[in-house]
């Protein structure tokens, strides 16, 4: 089977990785794949996995500049290869949108994920944008990260429940390895950006510095000015990194994840520090709690007070307390989480809607 997928991202994340993971998966399983994108920031680790799997990849603009031009090259792209299921991976953005209608307009069969949860309800929704009659008959199927998704999306956009898919995102730092124990080592792994919450680390790291922690930060974004004056201020304990690819490299490094975020799905960082036995401390974001109870790889924070995230993170130096958060995190991620699994269900509906 030949399928295509689209993703908006214009920086490496937790879309991007599972689109790449996934990409792979149904490569290695003896499906033609196409990855197709807005544009790539820095792309050359990622695209030469793609290539070692013969995995074509097709920009459509550069620069974060989309315009009728990528438009076009897209339609030609679609005519040319004919697949046989066109999977979009969609954030935030209007502009992910003029793919998906001329893709609908050409009568392809479409999956759509949705990568952030829908709130407030109001804004920053993709699929309410759509005409609600044109998403209701014409998308096949809808891919959302928890049920949280499902209610708004059967109200606003009148698609039937049984066109709604509750799949979670997988990437290929989801192993279940273990990482070294390095408990005085706090881990940030996202965009530099508010909504991620790295400004409120940013203001933090004096405070945790000085409570003799090392901070890691992973990621670009436009705090990262802010990043560079921490790291020059704090020579040898905090440290700044970035990766395409090999993130298992930064969870064997941290003994914490701190996930600050204030604007989420099912964030992948999380997913993968938890596989990877690495505690997370963090804000009740997204549809994590739909996967994850107080005590299951991840202890939540009512507020980001420094107070309140220094007593959380002394709670993990407790060694039998900190080896059941690990313990019960893993045993939910190989329970509902392994990446064969999900990548299975995928497969099964391209199959469905493809043949």
């Amino acid at each position: 089977m030949k399928v295509m997928l689209y993703t908006y991202s214009p920086v490496l994340g937790g879309m991007l990785r599972h689109v790449i993971a996934l990409a792979c998966r149904l490569q290695e399983k003896g499906h033609e794949t196409l990855l197709v994108g807005k544009y790539f920031q820095e792309v050359d680790e990622s695209i030469s996995r793609l290539k070692q799997l013969a995995i074509s990849f097709h920009p459509l603009a550069v620069e974060g500049k989309y315009d009728f031009r990528g438009l076009k090259r897209y339609g030609a792209l679609l005519k040319r290869e004919r697949p046989a299921v066109v999977h979009f991976h969609l954030g935030n953005t209007f502009e992910s949108l003029a793919p998906l209608f001329l893709t609908l307009f050409l009568g392809f069969p479409v999956i759509v994920t949705e990568h952030y949860l829908p709130f407030p309800f109001g804004r920053q929704r993709l699929l309410p944008l759509l005409a609600k009659r044109l998403a209701a008959t014409k998308i096949r199927k809808v891919i959302l990260l928890g049920e949280a998704f499902v209610s708004p999306y059967r109200k606003l956009v009148r698609i039937d429940r049984a066109k709604i898919a509750v799949i979670p995102p997988f990437s290929e730092e989801m192993t279940g390895s273990d990482s070294v124990e390095n408990q005085r080592v706090i881990g940030f792994a996202g965009r530099f950006s508010v909504a991620k919450g790295a400004d409120a680390l940013v203001r933090l790291a004096p405070f945790l510095i000085g409570l003799d922690y090392k901070i890691i930060f992973c990621g670009r974004g436009e705090l990262e000015e802010e990043v560079d004056r921490l790291v020059a201020a704090y020579p040898g304990r905090i440290e700044k990194r970035f990766y395409m690819g090999g993130m298992e490299r930064f969870y064997k490094d941290i003994g914490i994840l701190l996930f600050l975020s204030q604007s989420e799905g099912l964030p992948l960082a999380v997913l993968e520090a938890i596989s990877a036995g690495v505690p997370v401390v963090s804000t009740r974001v997204g549809v994590l709690e739909e996967y994850f109870k107080e005590g299951e790889g991840i202890l939540y924070l009512p507020s980001i007070d420094k107070d309140i995230i220094f007593s959380t993170l002394q709670k993990l130096t407790h060694k039998s307390f900190r080896e059941m958060i690990i313990r019960r995190g893993k045993e939910v991620f190989r329970n509902r989480l392994d990446p064969a699994k999900i990548s299975l269900q995928i497969e099964k509906l391209y199959q469905e809607l493809g043949a």
